[in-house]
């Protein structure tokens, strides 16, 4: 190659590569940037309820909304405080779409607004009357506050939606609500609906399959697992509880476990799992002397709360993610609630699971609820601590747990 052309090429290269957009070559962004169905709870959505059979396909949720007024104006609302995720940076605001739909009687038109945290700018439709399901969408920069327009620089932190009727319209509701960038929200529902059938396909809900696999816990566990350090045996189980009856939880195992082969875990001399510290102290010795590729832990109710259940749930993440770094994916129970719960003790369990939940889900190890497993049966727990008839209940989804991990974490 000519020496003197050589420079003019490497400035056309660099050139090339400062005007393609960020996150180039590797990985292209997906244009749908959020989809909602309403079938699953736990998103930043304020106004109304997801309730089964309301939404815009047969047998699927829809979001109800909820009834304020003012101004002799009857309004239904919900807020999307998106802010609390991060939007991809530097975003043309004529090229963010957002579309809804919506289902009601005698409207009469909608609000469409988006505010930064400070100021907010709408775009108003007109509707009929007719009781139907119709599709609203916009794109952000076509949004006012008077006669003012959108800043380009505008950074979204939340989008509201008011429905207008009259005191004699009935219940107002939304579905398959989307936040598109580069290509309009009507043009990407069909693809946002298949990715979230193909997402349901994925996951595993504890209030329904009786444990949790969500869609990122299985792409963190595959991460995890791109380059194992060990290569653990095929098909073989490691049961592991704490407390009084965990001699007898390899057998509970081993009647749920199908064709798996479960290993016993011998600790050195005569030690036990009391707490998370222990487990993280002896598992890795007791994985190097089984070779198991799953590992089963039950701690106790007392290990899950000490703390305030901070420090627990930092330890199973340390824990998850050292197993699924050695090839070995990790599945826990998590205590369950004795039937009975007053209010105040339901909430405080709640929120000792949401925050173990949100811990296994960073490292990608799946869970099986022990509630789910309890039911309503009070002989299977006591003195909050399940029994060794509540832990042998909570082997009764593993099968299905482990078919999961097959497929979606281990494929194959």
């Amino acid at each position: 190659m000519n020496a003197a052309f050589r420079p003019r090429l490497s400035l056309a290269l660099l050139a090339l590569a400062a005007w393609m957009p960020p996150r180039v070559q590797a990985q292209a962004q997906s244009p749908i940037l959020w989809f909602d169905s309403f079938e699953d709870e736990g998103k930043p959505w304020r106004g109304g309820t997801n309730e089964p059979g309301l939404g815009v396909r047969p047998n699927t949720k829809g979001r109800k909304l909820v009834k304020s007024s003012w101004d002799d104006k009857i309004a239904w609302t919900w807020t999307a405080d998106v802010g609390k995720y991060k939007l991809p940076g530097a975003l043309n605001i004529n090229q963010v779409f957002v579309g809804f739909r919506v289902y009601g009687k005698g409207l009469s038109h909608i609000n469409v607004e988006f505010n930064d945290g400070a100021k907010g700018y709408s775009v108003r439709y007109n509707q009929t009357s007719e009781e139907k399901w119709f599709d609203v969408t916009t794109a952000m920069g076509q949004a006012r506050s008077g006669a003012s327009r959108m800043p380009n620089d505008f950074k979204l932190a939340q989008l509201k939606i008011f429905v207008y009727g009259s005191a004699g319209t009935p219940d107002v509701r939304i579905d398959d609500f989307i936040l598109t960038v580069m290509q309009p929200a009507e043009q990407l529902w069909p693809m946002a609906l298949a990715q979230e059938i193909k997402r349901a396909k994925r996951e595993a809900a504890p209030d329904v399959d009786g444990f949790a696999v969500t869609t990122a816990m299985i792409e963190n566990a595959k991460e995890a697992m791109r380059r194992p350090l060990g290569r653990p045996q095929a098909r073989t189980l490691l049961p592991l509880a704490f407390g009084p009856h965990a001699a007898e939880f390899p057998a509970a195992v081993q009647a749920a476990a199908g064709r798996l082969t479960v290993t016993k875990g011998e600790l050195p001399g005569k030690l036990a799992l009391d707490d998370m510290k222990d487990l993280r102290a002896l598992l890795p010795y007791v994985l190097a002397k089984t070779q198991s590729e799953t590992v089963l832990i039950a701690p106790t109710t007392r290990a899950w709360k000490a703390g305030g259940g901070l420090i627990p749930a930092l330890d199973a993440k340390i824990v998850s993610q050292r197993c699924l770094k050695a090839g070995v994916v990790p599945i826990w129970v998590l205590p369950a609630l004795p039937p009975g719960s007053d209010a105040g003790a339901k909430r405080q369990h709640d929120e000792l699971v949401g925050r173990i939940a949100r811990a296994l889900e960073e490292a990608g190890a799946p869970w099986i609820d022990g509630s789910f497993a309890v039911k309503d049966n009070a002989a299977l727990i006591e003195k909050g601590e399940l029994t060794a008839g509540g832990l042998k209940a909570s082997t009764a989804v593993l099968e299905a747990a482990l078919k999961h991990i097959d497929e979606h974490i281990r494929r194959r």
